[in-house]
């Protein structure tokens, strides 16, 4: 049986060479050349943060967004996901090649407008023709979170990723006007939290996947922490667990020390 060579399967080819000497800390790309396909390849996503690429825990969100916009090839929403490099093949040579994406919209924007959508089906409607620098779309759920709030952008404005981590993400933000912040990141409720200046906002969905929040005028830090609650609980039950088995080991050795010492008073 010939034995396969891994080091050779997983080495990186030239393209993924030349797109890993951007200094940036995050950004994804998208692999139009995998004979697996786009959404199924895995090497892709051994070297660079992918687009596509296979995961049996995809969220069903994402495979939405992946089934009615990505596999056409939509570019505002691979610019909203920060596909900053495509890899496809040269039309006269057949032989892979890279382009660098001008209009990807980076880690993260302020936006001037919202487009409130009824439901998933209207959002991902609005999706098909939209401008994500500009406007981002809002399911009508989290309107009383931004009920009253009137936000807008400088010439100047930017946010910055200055800090990336699996359980942590950083940023640094400045604007004259109160903002309205939308993140690359895909929106899962159930662990994130959004920190400014260390105090605690809101994350709300924006384009069906990915995240947005208010930000208050001025410069500040911004942090994104997964902090699951049912994790935080099982390592408290896990804690306190151990401290009364502890003791209930401790109180047995008394209870037989006693005994003995009982024993051979009486003997």
């Amino acid at each position: 049986m010939k034995l396969l060579n891994y080091a050779n399967i997983f080495a990186p080819s030239a393209i993924d060479q030349e797109i890993k000497r951007d200094p940036d800390p995050y950004y994804r790309v998208l692999n139009m050349t995998s004979q697996e396909g786009p959404f199924n390849d895995g090497l892709t996503s051994y070297h660079h943060k992918s687009v596509g690429g296979y995961s049996a825990a995809k969220l069903m969100i994402y495979q939405d967004l992946i089934e009615r916009q990505i596999s056409r090839q939509n570019m505002h929403v691979l610019d909203m996901l920060n596909t900053k490099y495509i890899i496809f093949r040269d039309q006269q040579t057949g032989k892979p090649t890279y382009q660098r994406n001008p209009t990807a919209l980076g880690n993260a924007w302020f936006v001037s407008s919202v487009a409130w959508a009824a439901n998933p089906d209207a959002e991902m409607a609005i999706i098909d023709h939209f401008n994500p620098a500009d406007t981002a779309v809002i399911n009508r759920k989290f309107e009383g979170s931004l009920k009253g709030y009137n936000f807008g952008k400088d010439s100047a404005s930017y946010i910055k990723l200055t800090k990336y981590g699996l359980n942590t993400l950083e940023y640094q933000s400045s604007n004259s006007k109160d903002g309205l912040a939308v993140f690359s990141e895909i929106y899962y409720p159930k662990g994130w939290n959004i920190y400014i200046d260390g105090k605690p906002g809101e994350i709300v969905t924006a384009d069906y996947v990915l995240r947005a929040a208010k930000v208050p005028a001025g410069t500040h830090k911004i942090e994104m922490k997964f902090e699951p609650t049912a994790y935080y609980t099982g390592n408290a039950i896990s804690k306190w667990s151990s401290i009364v088995m502890i003791l209930v080991f401790v109180l047995a050795i008394v209870l037989e020390v006693r005994r003995n010492k009982g024993t051979a008073a009486t003997a």
